[in-house]
């Protein structure tokens, strides 16, 4: 989206119109609500940090719109600090391998992945579980065919007499 184009500077976001926002974002899903987030967040990120983004994750989750998972992947991504945030993709492929119960929240399964796999292959793992879950073990119809961790697979396992994995 050609939102960073229209508005580079957390300045520029506060001073927008949430309508030219949603403008700039209305291809992406729930714009109206991410498009009055970021300018609420870009709002505090002017009046609180003098437009600077906090870099602790206590700090960024009291951001407007900011919750543990989208701290966790700023940060992540910036390089600062190692999380293991849990999206839809991570959750179930969690599930199906049997690191987590279907019921368990994103935050329980955080901790327990990070209790799981060492520190230094967390960001390699967060991005590695995304990009299976969106292309291999996808939430409807996987394709286990191509999957090398079938052995592992409570889902398959579970399902492997079925002609509709």
């Amino acid at each position: 989206p050609p939102l960073f184009e229209r508005f580079p500077t957390s300045k520029e976001l506060a001073n927008a119109n949430v309508k030219d926002i949603e403008n700039c974002i209305r291809s992406i899903g729930l714009y109206h609500n991410k498009a009055r987030n970021i300018h609420a967040l870009a709002t505090v990120l002017e009046e609180k940090y003098g437009g600077r983004i906090p870099m602790k994750k206590e700090e960024l989750m009291k951001l407007p719109g900011v919750g543990n998972k989208t701290a966790g992947v700023f940060l992540l991504e910036m390089g600062k600090e190692p999380y293991f945030p849990v999206d839809t993709h991570i959750k179930r492929i969690s599930t199906r391998l049997g690191y987590a119960k279907k019921e368990m929240e994103p935050l329980e399964i955080e901790k327990r992945l990070e209790k799981i796999f060492p520190k230094e292959e967390w960001a390699y793992l967060h991005h590695a579980f995304i990009y299976f879950g969106r292309d291999i073990c996808k939430a409807i119809h996987p394709l286990c065919e191509k999957c090398k961790l079938g052995k592992y697979c409570v889902y398959l396992k579970k399902h492997s007499s079925t002609t509709d994995r």
